[in-house]
Formats: structure tokens, sequence, C-alpha cells
């Protein structure tokens, strides 16, 4: 296939605070490496993928897109019940969106010790928000 190599991007598969098998994203397709005929043509091997780090969270992270309503919605949901955090746009943040597993948003992250929680919906987000004791009327 000519031209493969320079449509190759190489993922870890990281999701959710866990890794998984490597894999390759060709055309918007996802091969496992250990499996596919493209693992040569794309000059890759599994153990050649570094596992990410483990990113550390210190403080509530609400990821967000600039259009999406359900991420007002979780904005103005945290504020009213006077819940402090950091917003990241997940757009304009990919490299700290990818670090943390994030892939939708809007995605509420809590330190629990150790690791984090993750609220990645906004009714997942007003649960929480009610667990804290406050009232939502969203």
């Amino acid at each position: 296939m000519p031209g493969i190599e320079a449509d190759c991007i190489v993922t870890n598969g990281f999701f959710g605070g866990s890794a998984t098998a490597s894999s390759v994203i060709v055309g918007g397709k996802t091969y496992d490496i250990a499996n596919s005929h493209l693992k040569s043509e794309c000059r890759v091997k599994a153990e050649d993928v570094k596992k990410p780090e483990k990113a550390q969270v210190k403080e509530l992270l609400l990821f967000t897109t600039k259009t999406c309503p359900n991420c007002k919605m979780a904005k103005a949901m945290l504020q009213k019940a006077g819940i402090t955090y950091t917003s990241v746009d997940a757009q304009d943040e990919k490299e700290v969106t990818l670090s943390y597993g994030v892939k939708k948003a809007p995605t509420l992250l809590v330190p629990n010790g150790d690791g984090f929680d993750v609220y990645d919906n906004a009714s997942e987000i007003k649960k929480f928000i009610e667990k804290q004791g406050a009232t939502v009327n969203a």
C-alpha cells in the first residue's frame, strides 16, 4: 500500500486509567498490531509503544467543548452548587485530555486519593453534585 506509513497513527488503547493491547489506526480503522499484516508496513511493534503514565488529579477537572450544550449545563450545575472546578477545553487541550483518557464531554474527574473518579455525562455529574449534598435543578 503506497503511502501507508504517513497514514499510520500508533495508539496504545488507553482508556479510563487502564492500558489495553497496542493498536494502529489506519484510515479511521483500528487494527491489533500483533495480529495485523500492517505492523510491518507501519514498522511498529507492540512492545515499542509506550504505555502512558497515569495522570494525577489534584482538583476537580471538567472536560468540555465550546459547542456542547450538556457541557454548559454541567458548568451551570457545578457553579450553582458552589463546587469549585477547573475547566479544560478538550479540543484546545488535546494532550491533557488524552493523558486522562477522556473520550467524551462533559467529563468530570474527581480526585479519590491515589486516582480519580470519572463522571462522564451531565446526568452522572448531576448525581455527583447530589452526593455532595447540593440540590440540582437543571
